[in-house]
């Protein structure tokens, strides 16, 4: 089964749950989970909804359709498909242990994910890398290196399109 999994923010305002549910159930998803939460300190909304994708749309026809829904009521929102695994970075220090069964599961096909490289503050794990054929950054870190460290990291968690650390 397909999903899709939509991430909304909007003001806070009435009538959000029914409009947005309404939206998708007009054109026959089934919802499958939805969550949402109110911040009531700064007046915004949040929803995450994943539906379950039959093949009735186009991606391209239901992200119009949104946008211009979204639109009306000042959403902000992002989409994402099932079929597109998330791409993960692996951060990781002196222990092998959990970097290695998340490149096992990886591996065998049990995440649906994509892990383009490993980033360690030491270099204890860059041979596991090696084994799994990942590149492997070693980013020491002091007091004096921290800004400049994380700065390497966040580049790059760009240049490899990273979706979750």
């Amino acid at each position: 089964m397909n999903a899709i999994v939509f991430l909304i923010q909007c003001p806070d305002q009435k009538g959000l749950v029914a409009g947005i549910t309404s939206f998708f159930a007009e054109r026959q998803f089934n919802i499958l989970h939805c969550q949402q939460y109110t911040d009531t300190e700064v007046g915004q909304y949040f929803m995450r909804i994943k539906l379950e994708d039959e093949g009735i749309y186009s991606l391209q026809q239901l992200e119009s359709e949104f946008s211009v829904f979204a639109q009306a009521i000042k959403l902000t929102w992002s989409v994402r498909y099932s079929e597109t695994p998330y791409r993960v970075a692996l951060l990781v220090t002196r222990a092998s242990h959990c970097p290695y069964d998340l490149l096992l599961r990886e591996l065998e096909g049990e995440l649906s994910c994509d892990i383009p490289l490993i980033i360690g503050n030491h270099s204890d794990l860059e041979t596991m890398a090696k084994q799994f054929n990942k590149p492997f950054y070693h980013l020491p870190i002091t007091a004096e290196t921290k800004q400049a460290q994380e700065q390497k990291i966040r580049q790059l968690l760009d240049e490899y399109a990273i979706d979750l650390v």
